[in-house]
């Protein structure tokens, strides 16, 4: 074999190899009613968390570096920050709470 049909033949084979990497993978299936259930019992029970004014049960549905942000206050940053709050705040019996219904939408 010459040098030229040899490095025809191996340029041909590095093409074909690497044509058969450039195929992209199948994309995921998602059970759209299925995560959509999901996101509502979540939401379900951080409303009665929320509704049983337990502060800890509250800080649960919060990731550990999450800021809290209400009118009139600063920022609370992290669940050791957001604690003493919500614990202050689900004590008063005068504290009013109102939670609108929110849309979750999920693609497939």
């Amino acid at each position: 074999m010459t040098s030229v049909m040899r490095n025809v033949y191996l340029s041909t084979l590095a093409l074909a190899i690497l044509s058969g990497c450039n195929t992209a993978p199948p994309a995921p299936t998602v059970d759209v009613a299925a995560e959509q259930a999901k996101i509502r019992e979540a939401e379900a029970a951080n409303q009665k968390n929320w509704a049983a004014r337990d502060a800890e049960a509250i800080l649960t549905f919060y990731a550990d570096d999450a800021t809290f942000m209400t009118p009139g206050m600063p920022a609370l940053k992290g669940k050791d920050a957001m604690r003493p709050v919500l614990k202050t705040m689900m004590a008063d019996p005068n504290l009013k709470m109102s939670r609108m219904q929110l849309r979750y939408p999920i693609r497939e």
